[in-house]
């Protein structure tokens, strides 16, 4: 019983971290998406408005994703970005020739190279900016590094694409099952420990 207590007590805690992290990110969001280039919103950096449509951007060649246990299908893929007139000049002299970016998109929606550039190769691409929330791990930075060496990580604009603020009653739900969780945890542990002593 102890050790049910504690993994509710755990799941309150997780609960409730993600409900304050994506209630600060909807606060702090448009009700209605902004229009943006991707080369005023690196001007701008990653304060302001989450809640974007992003224009005028050329996802990059090179691209690092993360396979199912089956390894058939993806789970998330991280895609370098550039501003269009940018990414087309520097695509004109090859692939290989983009050694750094300052923007990746992030879908944890394609499974694989061709739903990645159905979702990715449009004008308008809904998405947040998610920098507040999200940052790139140790392996992903390694692996993009193999291909853009002279990017700076630490200011690159992480941009997850079809994702939006979460509603009102996403956040309730969040909150009031923090709440319960919390509540059950304390009272399955207490239990616990009282069932020991006797």
């Amino acid at each position: 019983m102890i050790r049910v207590g504690i993994g509710l007590l755990v799941l309150c805690g997780v609960l409730g971290f993600m409900g304050v992290r994506e209630w600060g990110l909807s606060r702090s969001s448009s009700s209605v998406p902004e229009e943006i280039t991707l080369k005023a919103l690196i001007a701008r950096g990653p304060r302001g408005n989450p809640n974007i449509v992003l224009t005028e951007f050329i996802p990059c060649a090179n691209f690092v994703y993360e396979s199912g246990k089956h390894g058939e299908s993806w789970t998330k893929v991280w895609v370098p970005a550039l501003p269009l007139e940018q990414g087309i000049a520097q695509l004109k002299q090859g692939p290989n020739s983009v050694t750094n970016f300052q923007a990746i998109v992030i879908s944890t929606n394609a499974k694989n190279e061709a739903e990645m550039n159905a979702r990715l190769l449009q004008p308008r691409l809904r998405a947040m900016v998610m920098n507040e929330i999200h940052s790139l791990g140790s392996e992903e930075k390694k692996l993009l590094a193999q291909s853009y060496p002279n990017t700076d990580f630490s200011k690159c604009l992480i941009i997850e694409e079809g994702r939006e603020p979460y509603g009102s009653g996403k956040l309730l739900l969040m909150g009031g099952g923090s709440v319960l969780a919390g509540i059950a945890g304390g009272v399955v542990l207490v239990l616990g420990i009282a069932r020991r002593k006797w």
